[in-house]
């Protein structure tokens, strides 16, 4: 018989297991398993300290409360504070498999999820394996088992913002009721849990942030602390901009600081310790860091128009709660930057209008709120933080509780639904199918039905329905498109997919945010036999190779009970014959259930910009004389994507009749504004502005002439970008480069003037605008910015 080894021995073999913090720990199972041996192994495997750094390791959120009630109930006893949590993780486990597995009800059980705020916050974490949903979809041939993985780490990770988002509400609204304790960070940090990160996320990266910066500055030799004799404050503040910038961040915020309510762009107020030493102030934005309360910033308030009388109110310290009012605007703002990711625009509208609503408590931001609300949301934050956080606000709270409870019982109705198909209804196409759109090409994927168009009348008129050859008595799909935007398709614009590359697939995973709550893979038939193409026109047979069948294996989302045919791929006659006419001027709008802001259905921002192009493409720039105007088009695309058409057009300022404005908008006369800008008469004592992105500035302040007339810097107010222009290289073309380094790996795009005179037999000639791959990632800028230049060349 083999001798009983010590107890201290056993305890120290069992230290040796190392932590983990996967689902199912190892570790711990192990320690487990150890504990059934023996009486001394169970005895070893029951001390407290052992447990501790499984549990720290495990265990990285918690509610403080509840944390500090675990502690107290089990006298700190770490593997009673285990046991007690993997108790938590079951029932979070368990509210997770019924979300994942059945629609019907799926929304009280992630209301019951939210409840256990950050205790459920490591256990869904851990579940998502830290990586987005797409990279769960996996590309699988007929036969192959399926998985839930995708939509599994789908929900998870939607229930974790869920749960962030109640706690920021929950921290705000303590603002709202004066709390001043809350610190400026925590309240700053929380911004994050909207888009599903844990606000000690934020915290740990301004820590390793301040750990860095302490670093760079002690090896420049800079004294850190105010009693040191070659203390320098202002010389600190600008190194630390330095710091920053190289880090490529852009506000500053240092030691001993706060914000004030500036005009234009926050200034950082810097308490002096000295009382002989005036306070100063850092423009982290400016060209000037430092700005002195004498000379500097009265100055800067009298060119906004601001009397001396009144500002103090500006440059006054604000709190957390002024600085995020701020912030939400400044995100409202930004979304209408062509630029912003689509799959940020949702949670960033979400996140400005919940801080308008906790701080204000406005009552005209809940239909704007509602319209980005999800049903999620309706079961969650909204009801059990915002609505509570109102509290004194009895009409915003009515109005809130019966906006989300139509969301939610609407959600519950449709999970009860079950579409048939019937013979009477000729439904064509199936959820999941890849498909192109006839006339804008673009590639989508079906999400849903209906056996008519059910949009309103007002958007039948508006899209021209009616001109469709089979009109509105046909089915139409709800569609999501590759870049994760909703719209409303017509079976007539359909054409399905018969092939579709692995690149396409796997583009599709990752860029349709939407798709794990929807689908659970993709699936495709290696090879389609022969009998299977009965349904498919012979021309179309001919011009191609047999197809792969590609579609979506479907979770319980959907509720459509029949698997789609092969026949899905056939056409009526009237479909393969007919011309297909416009539904609107422009791209198909987004689903008429979804609303952007307002009452009725819109285009979301940038909803029809298209994929950066893999060349450059040539624009030109053709006049439209009657309406003292011209486009800004392709010349022609060659089947590549190109950006859409520009109008730009010249008005006269009504006050001064000397001075032209040049508008330049999305499309057509109509379209979205891109910006306009206005070049002052010389005799004039306007200013020359330039209006863009929300911003009205002098132009001189945005477009900088540099050393030499031939060349500028463009710099728009509230970014970081930085075009470069040059006309040096003759032919009274410039370009436009995104480095000092003017070099054609930095070539973003070239203004080429036309350079004959029209006469008869003569090919018209139109000015050039060759814009680069790159180029086409700032388009708006390079554009206004090029229209300046060229009026200020050519101005008398």
């Amino acid at each position: 018989m083999v001798p009983s080894l010590p107890l201290d021995v056993l305890v120290h073999i069992l230290y040796q297991i190392p932590p983990s913090r996967d689902l199912d720990s190892i570790s711990v199972r192990t320690i487990v398993q150890c504990s059934l041996t023996n009486t001394l192994f169970r005895e070893a495997a029951a001390i407290p300290a052992l447990w501790q750094q499984h549990y720290q390791v495990r265990y990285l959120h918690a509610n403080e409360a509840s944390e500090g009630q675990r502690k107290a109930e089990t006298n700190g006893n770490w593997k009673l504070m285990y046991a007690a949590r993997r108790m938590i993780d079951m029932k979070v486990l368990k509210h997770l498999d019924s979300i994942v597995m059945k629609r019907v009800g799926r929304y009280d059980h992630a209301n019951a999820l939210t409840k256990f705020l950050f205790d459920a916050w490591d256990v869904l974490e851990i579940e998502t394996g830290m990586v987005d949903s797409s990279r769960h979809l996996k590309i699988r041939e007929f036969g192959e088992r399926h998985s839930l993985s995708a939509t599994r780490v789908y929900w998870a990770s939607a229930v974790l913002a869920s749960i962030g988002q109640t706690y920021a509400v929950g921290l705000w609204s303590s603002l709202r009721l004066g709390n001043n304790s809350v610190p400026f960070v925590q309240a700053f940090s929380s911004i994050s849990c909207f888009f599903g990160k844990h606000p000690d996320e934020i915290s740990s990266m301004l820590i390793s942030l301040n750990s860095r910066c302490k670093s760079y500055l002690s090896r420049l030799n800079i004294p850190l602390s105010h009693t040191d004799p070659n203390y320098d404050s202002k010389k600190l503040c600008i190194l630390i901009c330095d710091f920053m910038s190289n880090e490529g961040y852009g506000p500053v915020v240092p030691h001993n600081s706060t914000f004030s309510y500036f005009p234009v762009r926050v200034l950082v107020h810097i308490s002096v310790p000295d009382p002989e030493v005036d306070d100063f102030y850092v423009d982290v934005f400016g060209s000037q860091t430092i700005l002195t309360l004498r000379d500097d910033i009265p100055a800067i308030l009298a060119r906004q128009g601001i009397q001396a009388d009144s500002m103090m109110h500006y440059i006054s310290p604000s709190g957390a709660a002024s600085m995020l009012l701020r912030n939400g605007r400044n995100i409202l703002s930004s979304l209408n930057i062509p630029a912003t990711p689509l799959s940020l625009i949702r949670p960033s509208a979400l996140l400005a209008l919940t801080i308008f609503l906790v701080l204000t408590g406005g009552g005209r931001l809940v239909i704007q709120l509602m319209s980005q609300a999800e049903p999620l949301d309706c079961a969650t934050f909204i009801t059990e933080a915002l609505i509570p956080s109102l509290d004194g606000a009895g009409k915003v709270q009515d109005d809130l509780h019966q906006a989300s409870q139509k969301g939610l019982e609407e959600e519950a109705i449709s999970a009860q639904e079950i579409k048939l198909r019937s013979p009477e209804e000729t439904v064509h196409h199936f959820v999941g199918m890849l498909f192109e759109h006839k006339r804008y090409n673009y590639t989508a994927l079906i999400t849903g039905w209906d056996p008519v168009c059910k949009a309103s009348e007002s958007w039948i008129k508006e899209m021209k329905v009616l001109d469709l050859p089979r009109g509105r008595d046909q089915p139409f799909y709800h569609v999501v498109c590759m870049d994760s935007s909703s719209r409303y398709v017509a079976e007539d614009n359909i054409k399905p997919l018969l092939s579709a590359s692995n690149e396409l697939l796997i583009q599709m995973c990752q860029n349709i945010a939407i798709l794990p709550k929807l689908f659970t893979g993709v699936l495709t038939k290696p090879k389609t036999r022969s009998t299977e193409l009965r349904n498919v026109p012979l021309e179309e047979q001919r011009a191609s190779p047999p197809p792969t069948v590609t579609m979506i294996i479907t979770d319980t989302e959907t509720n459509e009970t029949l698997k789609p045919p092969i026949q899905h791929i056939q056409p009526s006659i009237s479909r393969s014959t007919s011309r297909t006419p416009s539904e609107s001027r422009v791209p198909p709008p987004v689903h008429p259930s979804i609303h952007y802001g307002s009452e009725s259905p819109v285009t979301p921002p940038g909803y029809a910009a298209t994929t950066k192009p893999t060349e450059s493409i040539t624009y030109i720039f053709e006049p439209r004389p009657a309406e003292n105007a011209m486009l800004l088009r392709p010349a022609e695309t060659g089947g590549r994507e190109a950006r859409p058409p520009y109008y730009i057009s010249v008005t006269l300022n009504c006050f001064t009749p000397s001075s032209h404005i040049t508008s330049i908008r999305k499309y057509e006369r109509q379209g979205e504004l891109v910006g306009d800008f206005e070049i002052a008469a010389k005799e004039s004592k306007n200013v020359s502005t330039v209006y863009f992105r929300g911003y009205e500035n002098p132009i001189e302040e945005v477009l900088v002439p540099r050393l030499f007339r031939n060349q500028w810097t463009w710099k728009p107010t509230e970014t970081h970008l930085v075009l470069y222009w040059d006309d040096s290289a003759g032919g009274n073309s410039i370009a436009c480069f995104k480095s000092k380094d003017k070099t054609n790996t930095n070539l973003l795009a070239k203004f080429i003037p036309r350079s004959h005179m029209r006469k008869p037999g003569r090919e018209i000639e139109y000015t050039k605008f060759e814009v680069t791959p790159a180029g086409h990632e700032v388009f708006d800028d390079i554009l206004i910015s090029a229209l300046i230049i060229e009026r200020l060349r050519t101005n008398a």
